[in-house]
């Protein structure tokens, strides 16, 4: 696999049919094309229908390595159409409870949050967005 945000077609193309990758891909592709149990978001299926969801496997799950797929992604995220979304997948683990996962869910986005709001990326930020007079652009 070349591109590391993939379509549909290339997940399907670049997984072997028993890997965790398919296994996990298939199941979120019978969850968003569901007539019986559709999933709530009108933007993400319509997303999904138009292929401008964009997906990305990380094993090991990795803070630092999401955060910058994260910037990667919203640098050309306006590329792959107005109803894109990057969805990650990580390798299954063992099951957890609902509180274990939304504790886990909220620990990994205040690491995000902190990795974002680090000083090498502030001041890269701060200085990309600097007008040339001074004031914020």
């Amino acid at each position: 696999m070349s591109r590391l945000f993939l379509r549909k077609s290339e997940v399907a193309s670049g997984h072997a049919v028993s890997t965790w990758q398919s296994v996990m891909f298939s199941e979120f592709e019978a969850q968003m094309s569901s007539e019986a149990r559709p999933f709530p978001c009108i933007f993400g299926v319509t997303g999904y229908r138009l292929d401008q969801l964009r997906y990305l496997f990380l094993d090991p799950f990795d803070i630092e390595v999401l955060g910058a797929r994260l910037a990667q992604f919203v640098a050309e995220s306006r590329s792959h159409g107005p109803n894109t979304s990057l969805v990650v997948f990580s390798r299954p683990r063992p099951v957890q409870t609902l509180d274990a996962f939304y504790r886990k869910m909220s620990l990994t986005l205040d690491q995000l949050a902190r990795q974002d709001m680090s000083p090498s990326r502030h001041h890269h930020v701060a200085r990309r967005h600097a007008s040339p007079i001074g004031g914020a652009g």
